[in-house]
């Protein structure tokens, strides 16, 4: 509330939701997305709270959409804090491996310079219109947060619309300040939400052959992965263990 009132203080024009508690970064959203387009805004923007934006990256999006009469979902150039080094341009999938993965992480930003489509767009900052929305719905709340923006961008692909990276518009990103990520570890809440989320993606937008291929691996390749090189200690992977389990359940009621 401290937080929500200095922000009242310093943009009174903007129009803060308040909660008691903390909804998750879905329901959250879904909030902000639903006041949006009840205002008759055409565009809406997810935007993460630990980002510092150039001043005309916004304006690059929608003059984008506007221009190309685009559908569909358009996102920045996302790097790290105070670096001139990519965090994300979007994301790739692979069903084999079950590991979603953030394009060019960690490569300087002038090797990525073109639009292109990645697989899927990071929840941290993508521009979204109204149109489509309406169409594919808004983030599911089943994820609380993590996952829910690969599942968004399957959605929006099926029905048959576009993501683009567009490079010329840039952003930075903290990473992960509201659950305390250390050293690229993952914490207790990361870890469960990262193995039950994975699970609940894989039983809702996958089928046939590709679905059994990503479950298993999910099971046998990213848990013994994450357990090792991810989880930030013993209670980190005994959240993991449970988020496994958790998420084995879903597959039998979603």
């Amino acid at each position: 509330n401290e937080e929500a009132n200095k922000l009242s203080q310093i943009y009174p024009r903007v129009k803060l939701i308040k909660n008691k508690k903390n909804l998750g970064f879905c329901l959250a959203n879904n909030q902000g997305i639903k006041k949006a387009l009840n205002s008759k805004a055409d565009f809406v923007l997810l935007l993460n709270n630990d980002t510092v934006v150039k001043s005309n990256f916004l304006t690059i999006l929608i003059d984008y959409a506007q221009k190309n009469n685009f559908q569909g979902i358009l996102t920045p150039k996302i790097l790290y804090y105070k670096s001139d080094k990519i965090w994300a341009m979007g994301g790739q999938f692979s069903f084999i491996t079950s590991i979603p993965r953030m394009i060019g992480q960690g490569k300087p930003s002038a090797k990525y310079n073109k639009v292109f489509e990645p697989d899927y767009a990071s929840g941290c900052a993508l521009l979204i219109n109204r149109k489509v929305l309406n169409k594919v719905g808004y983030l599911d709340n089943i994820y609380f947060a993590y996952y829910e923006d690969t599942d968004l961008s399957f959605r929006v692909k099926k029905a048959g619309y576009k993501i683009k990276v567009i490079p010329k518009s840039v952003i930075w990103h903290k990473v992960s300040q509201s659950t305390k990520q250390n050293r690229g570890k993952i914490g207790e809440l990361q870890s469960y939400l990262h193995a039950k989320n994975g699970l609940i993606f894989g039983n809702k937008n996958l089928f046939g052959l590709k679905k059994v291929i990503y479950i298993i691996n999910q099971i046998l390749v990213k848990y013994p992965l994450f357990i090792i090189l991810k989880c930030d200690g013993a209670k980190a992977r005994s959240e993991y263990k449970r988020g496994i389990f958790e998420g084995i359940k879903t597959l039998f009621t979603i």
